[in-house]
């Protein structure tokens, strides 16, 4: 026979419901800041590039003259490089690096707002059951709406498992895959809070692979 829940039960477990999505949120902020630092890095190195090499041939230029034989060999490296560039433009501009950018600057204050809120309401909840359950209500559709909008970027398994990782050791809390709490963020076998090395993905494509009799 099913026993049916108490007001408390309920109760409690919108306050851990909360305490789940402000996990979730931390984790999310973290993958997200990442994603500022590794597409800053490549939108800046790509800028970079494009003033150093033109800059550089220039100046090798106007030092040494246009017949000089240096000014050859500094034409037979910036031609190459100047090839990449324009490679690396293509794929910044097919994978829209700028709008990912400003999404990933959006998303990270999206979440950071939405870890306070559900930490706030699991710590300092109100005293009745349909006070929380209304207050959880609204913060949760934010929380939705957020993730509908992760749905139209690339966030890959391995970001998420990550993610969680991080999460799970900042908040000291246990990962339900593997039952510990992280202590480092080295990547581990555990499916929810690790496998995000490419040691591991490598372990993995090696599993997957046929074998030959």
């Amino acid at each position: 026979m099913k026993v049916q829940e108490t007001e408390i039960d309920l109760y409690n477990k919108v306050r851990h419901a909360c305490r789940d999505n402000a996990l979730n949120s931390f984790g999310y902020r973290y993958i997200f800041d990442n994603k500022i630092k590794n597409i800053s890095s490549l939108i800046n190195g790509l800028k970079l590039m494009g003033i150093i090499v033109p800059a550089t041939f220039g100046a090798i230029g106007i030092a040494y003259g246009l017949d000089a034989s240096i000014v050859k060999y500094a034409l037979a490296m910036a031609i190459p490089a100047t090839v990449i560039q324009f490679v690396i433009s293509v794929i910044a501009i097919n994978y829209k690096w700028d709008d990912e950018l400003l999404y990933a600057f959006e998303a990270s204050q999206s979440y950071g707002g939405l870890d306070v809120k559900f930490t706030k309401l699991a710590e300092f909840p109100p005293l009745t059951y349909s006070e929380i359950l209304k207050e959880f209500d609204l913060i949760n559709t934010e929380y939705n709406f957020r993730q509908q909008q992760d749905s139209k970027h690339i966030i890959s398994e391995w970001q998420l498992r990550k993610g969680m990782r991080y999460a799970l050791r900042e908040r000291k809390r246990n990962c339900y895959g593997c039952k510990a709490i992280p202590l480092s963020m080295d990547s581990t076998p555990c499916p929810v809070c690790g496998n995000f090395s490419f040691i591991y993905q490598y372990k993995i494509l090696a599993l997957c692979r046929p074998r030959k009799n």
